[in-house]
């Protein structure tokens, strides 16, 4: 595979899509907000080195599954 995961798996409730959109957009306002400063730092790692985040909630339900997908970068040798 030409990329690498990093999966965070908590049992939390589910990430809210004010939260997922405030992200994509790259910015908050009063009416669409992210909560806490922990999915801003991975937005921020994701966006300088252009991977991707990705947002789904565990299959039995009972948290969620943050995963920050980044290319494989060849060594050259």
């Amino acid at each position: 595979d030409d990329t690498y995961r990093v999966r965070v798996i908590d049992e939390c409730d589910p990430i809210s899509s004010e939260t997922t959109a405030a992200l994509k957009n790259g910015n908050e306002n009063p009416l669409q907000h992210a909560e806490g400063l922990g999915l801003w730092i991975a937005q921020w790692i994701v966006d300088a080195v252009g991977a991707a985040l990705q947002f789904e909630r565990r299959p039995d339900g009972e948290g969620n599954v943050v995963t920050l997908v980044f290319d494989r970068i060849s060594s050259g040798r």
